[in-house]
């Protein structure tokens, strides 16, 4: 089991402004040689229906984080359960 190296909280945040947060996170954590970050979006307590960061999120993770992320999923409850996601990354590339 690896524990997260990196840790990114996105409460708060708008949509945009997490993606992009993200984003950076991402890219600095791969850059860094780090192999497991944590991206806390919170349960989604405050959202209507869905958990909207989590799900926008998750979607980010899927379809456009594939340069870093080698798979992700649904944090276990010691850190965080269904208001985190853990991302395992790919290592970096020299050059």
């Amino acid at each position: 089991r690896l524990a997260p190296e990196g840790r990114l909280d996105l409460h708060g945040l708008t949509r945009e402004d997490a993606r992009e947060k993200v984003r950076f996170f991402l890219e600095d954590s791969v850059y860094q040689g780090l192999q497991t970050v944590l991206i806390v979006t919170g349960r989604g307590n405050r959202s209507a229906g869905e958990p909207v960061l989590r799900t926008d999120v998750e979607r980010y993770l899927d379809f456009e984080a594939k340069a870093w992320v080698a798979e992700w999923g649904r944090a276990p409850g010691q850190y965080g359960g269904q208001g985190a996601l853990v991302a395992f990354l790919h290592k970096r590339k020299n050059g």
